[in-house]
């Protein structure tokens, strides 16, 4: 299909009020077909609308460009705010790993009232469709999420954190015990609390350790630490790749999975271009050092709740 990106000097540009008001009509009835798909209720006829609207906005839409962003007309905002969202629910749906994407009816909630301000000056979304860390900053000030929601953001992705179990509560608090024992000038070592890392994340690790006073914190989350710790059961396949990943990304010099399916303690080191070069297992019987403490040994068993 021909279509205005093929050719930026085809047909009118933004500027064509009746072009504009096309273009809104468009995308006001693909927004309220993309509601009614969160509802679980679109018919193949309804889809097959969705695809057709999609298909007309993008073969008269001029092109947008990262340059003339900042400066974009409301329409031309409002018709990418739309692309971002429709994405973003998909790679939430697709692409979450362990990690559960929130839920329908918040997502509902959120574009609903989104659609229904037809705010010009919308929250910025990364190029990809992907939620900036600035767009969810800002959606949690709004009371967007419940306030009981266990949600954090990793690569862009909304992903509800899973329930604890005692197993798992368990193991936060012995590495919490077992790292103040540690680190006791210096650091803070920061359970449950948001980090915030690069543009897109801000991920709710159970533990990390990061350098100063906790009152160094007080207007701001911690951007980086020295060590990180999570303790995966259910959400291990989440924790081992795209948690992994993210810190390597981040420069977190260590990384440490409390293994509750294996049983064992996974240490990962040396990130480098966004992998850990080094990763090592170990059980109990075992004992690890952390990097910025080398003169200190701490047992696995001391780390892993006992059965």
């Amino acid at each position: 299909m021909a279509n205005r990106h093929d050719d930026p000097e085809k047909g009118p540009g933004w500027e064509d009020a009746s072009l504009r008001s096309e273009i809104e009509a468009l995308n006001d009835e693909r927004i309220a077909l993309l509601i009614r798909h969160l509802d679980g209720d679109l018919s193949i006829e309804d889809q097959q609308r969705l695809d057709a609207l999609t298909d007309r906005i993008f073969e008269i839409a001029p092109p947008v460009t990262l340059e003339d962003w900042e400066a974009a007309r409301p329409i031309e905002q409002r018709l990418s705010q739309t692309n971002a969202f429709i994405g973003m629910i998909k790679r939430g749906r697709d692409d979450a790993d362990n990690g559960r994407t929130i839920s329908h009816e918040e997502m509902k909630a959120r574009i609903s009232s989104w659609a229904a301000t037809k705010d010009p000056v919308a929250p910025t979304v990364s190029v990809d469709g992907r939620l900036t860390r600035e767009e969810y900053e800002r959606l949690v000030e709004e009371g967007y999420f419940h306030p009981d929601a266990r949600i954090e953001l990793v690569e862009g992705i909304l992903c509800e954190m899973p329930r604890q179990t005692s197993f798992h509560a368990t193991g936060i608090q012995l590495s919490d015990e077992a790292l103040r024992s540690v680190f006791s000038e210096g650091y803070v070592v920061w359970p449950q609390c948001p980090v915030t890392l690069g543009s897109d994340s801000e991920p709710q690790p159970d533990i990390a350790v990061v350098p100063g006073h906790f009152l160094d914190y007080l207007y701001a989350h911690p951007s980086t630490a020295i060590l990180i710790i999570e303790v995966a059961d259910s959400s291990l396949l989440h924790d081992q790749e795209r948690k992994a990943r993210l810190y390597a990304r981040e420069a977190i010099p260590e990384y440490w999975i409390v293994n509750l399916v294996d049983w064992c303690l996974e240490v990962y080191r040396e990130p480098k271009d966004g992998v850990y070069t080094s990763h090592t297992v170990l059980r109990a019987g075992d004992s690890v050092s952390p990097l910025s403490r080398p003169e200190a040994s701490i047992p696995i068993a001391s780390l892993l709740p006992r059965k």
